[in-house]
């Protein structure tokens, strides 16, 4: 199942309705050559990350927001590898109804930044 957990082993998600390919964000610098040719350097290894759809408890939600804001790392587990990395943005949280228990609960796009990557 996909989530995201603490490093502890705490399960921060209900779910993760939609993880994104894996993406890759690099820092490249473009430089106009005299002969109009184009030269770009690209500097360092590529930050890969992932681009999440969460759903999550009201409580969970505001540890993630507090996780977010103290650069704490966590654990994304999707199929049958484990990434750990941080969260990167600020989460605007919707609150959604779901029929399945009385807890409101809460979905946000995260964009989570690999550090490290291994089997399960």
């Amino acid at each position: 199942m996909n989530r995201l957990e603490t490093l502890n082993g705490e399960t921060l998600t209900i779910m993760c309705t939609d993880i994104s390919l894996p993406l890759y964000e690099s820092i490249k610098v473009e430089n106009k050559l005299l002969d109009g040719s184009l030269h770009i350097q690209t500097i360092g290894n590529p930050l890969k990350k992932f681009q999440i759809e969460a759903v999550c408890t009201k409580y969970n939600a505001e540890k993630i927001n507090e996780m977010v804001n103290t650069v704490e790392e966590i654990n994304l587990f999707r199929e049958s590898k484990r990434y750990r990395g941080i969260i990167r943005n600020q989460i605007n949280w919707t609150k959604i109804e779901m029929y399945k228990g009385n807890v409101t609960k809460y979905q946000g796009e995260i964009e989570f930044v690999v550090f490290e990557e291994g089997s399960i």
